[in-house]
């Protein structure tokens, strides 16, 4: 993932909290919804945490970056 496509949604401030906690975006996919349907679904976030590739939504991530 392109860095100015990670800062289409996180700010500066949120990657930079992440990268101080060893975390680093590095892509994007497609979740379904609780149905299993993807048409309704919405944006995961890879995320390499600590050589651990985690898929997150937008929400944890943002969790992840203040230390929840």
């Amino acid at each position: 993932m392109k860095e100015h496509e990670i800062a289409k949604d996180f700010s500066r401030e949120t990657r930079k909290a992440l990268r101080k906690a060893g975390r680093t975006i590095i892509g994007h996919t497609w979740l379904p919804d609780a149905k299993g349907a993807f048409a309704n679904g919405e944006r995961g976030y890879e995320i390499d945490d600590r050589g651990t590739l985690r898929i997150r939504t937008y929400l944890d991530v943002l969790a992840m970056a203040i230390g929840m």
